[in-house]
């Protein structure tokens, strides 16, 4: 949704682009189907990796790691 406010201010709204809304909506939605199947096809990737990275590392050493990482977080939140 953010996208599509970004773009109907940037292109819409804008006096010098003034891009018709059928346009602009065209636009948010092929970003938003590739938004889509990136992170379909992403997931898994990204599980995957972890998996591989834990047993590279092995059980014990990839837990110690999540703990100290856990303690020595700071910041925002």
């Amino acid at each position: 949704m953010d996208s599509f406010i970004v773009l109907f201010i940037s292109f819409h709204l804008n006096p010098a682009t003034n891009w018709d809304l059928k346009l602009i909506i065209g636009m948010w939605l092929v970003k938003y189907v590739y938004k889509v199947i990136m992170a379909i096809i992403l997931t898994p990737v990204i599980y995957l990796v972890h998996i591989l990275i834990e047993s590279y590392l092995g059980e014990p050493l990839a837990t110690q790691l999540k703990e100290h990482a856990i303690q020595q977080k700071t910041g925002f939140f």
